[in-house]
């Protein structure tokens, strides 16, 4: 009926990306990620960093503002912060993780003087401070293995995780969308859990409790792994 905003489409694209991971289906992580390049066009200011309310392409206004406070509702530019994040860790784009950096860049000066008020968007900062982990599970859907290492992922709470799920059904969509899980597939018709540090793979297992050691293990430094 009207054009939309910086939120409509944040917030639109925030919930695709929970349908994907609470469906996997390949299709809400395209609509996700085609929505934030639509949003990265026509919303994103190039010179300053961060997201316009409204639109390059709608209606010209005298001044294009950009709202980041977070209060009743979160803003667009953290939830969009938080989007780029997220599908920068599931599509391996690390050109979206430098862009949500220069957001907090671009506002730094108003999260330092009030986090309280910038609660999102210190969320998305912690996750860009991370460890990140990309856990891809390989198997057939319906099958109680795949179940198991599923379910042993949702009981617990890692923030700082996505999940996908490589089917023989999606295996060929979902490596377009996401090109490093083409070569990972079950081993020895098990489901298969393959955890990943920053798009680094460690060695796959088909065990739920190694999969969630692996998740929950602490990052090893150069100096310590000498």
């Amino acid at each position: 009926a009207f054009p939309a905003v910086l939120d409509d489409h944040a917030f639109f694209a925030w919930g695709l990306i929970e349908l994907h991971q609470a469906t996997q289906d390949p299709k809400r992580l395209s609509q996700a990620a085609e929505l934030t390049e639509l949003t990265l066009k026509h919303f994103g200011d190039s010179e300053e960093g961060g997201f316009f309310l409204t639109a390059d392409d709608g209606e010209q206004l005298f001044l294009r503002s950009k709202e980041v406070y977070d209060g009743a509702e979160p803003s667009g530019n953290s939830v969009t912060c938080l989007n780029l994040l997220r599908l920068s860790s599931l599509l391996a784009r690390p050109e979206w993780e430098a862009e949500a950096e220069r957001v907090f860049r671009a506002f730094a000066g108003s999260i330092a003087q009030g986090p309280a008020a910038h609660t999102l968007m210190m969320q998305a900062l912690d996750l860009a401070v991370g460890p990140t982990h990309e856990v891809v599970i390989a198997g057939d859907p319906g099958a109680k293995d795949t179940q198991a290492l599923l379910r042993a992922l949702r009981s617990g709470f890692h923030p700082r995780a996505v999940v996908l799920l490589r089917t023989d059904e999606n295996a060929e969509t979902l490596a377009k969308l996401a090109a490093y899980t083409k070569h990972q597939t079950p081993m020895d018709g098990k489901a298969t859990a393959y955890v990943c540090l920053n798009h680094a793979c460690h060695a796959p297992t088909t065990d739920a409790a190694k999969m969630l050691a692996l998740l929950e293990a602490e990052p090893v430094s150069p100096d310590q792994s000498e």
